[in-house]
């Protein structure tokens, strides 16, 4: 006997990928997309912090040389 694949709800996809960024494409059988796509979402939050870093430290630094 055949099985029947369960349907996937697309809003309960949606909020899958409100939370982390990958676990839609886990939750779909595409466990290798998924895995790469949460390593991506967590090296992209990684770059974006430290440009944000750099930027408040640059302001400082030119406040500071402004300041003295």
């Amino acid at each position: 006997m055949q099985q029947i694949p369960a349907e996937k709800s697309p809003d309960f996809t949606a909020v899958l990928i409100f939370f982390i960024l990958g676990l839609d494409h886990k939750y779909n059988g595409q466990i290798g997309k998924g895995i790469g796509m949460i390593i991506v979402a967590v090296t992209g939050a990684f770059l974006i912090l430290n440009l944000i870093r750099f930027l408040f430290y640059l302001i400082l630094w030119f406040y500071e040389m402004y300041n003295s």
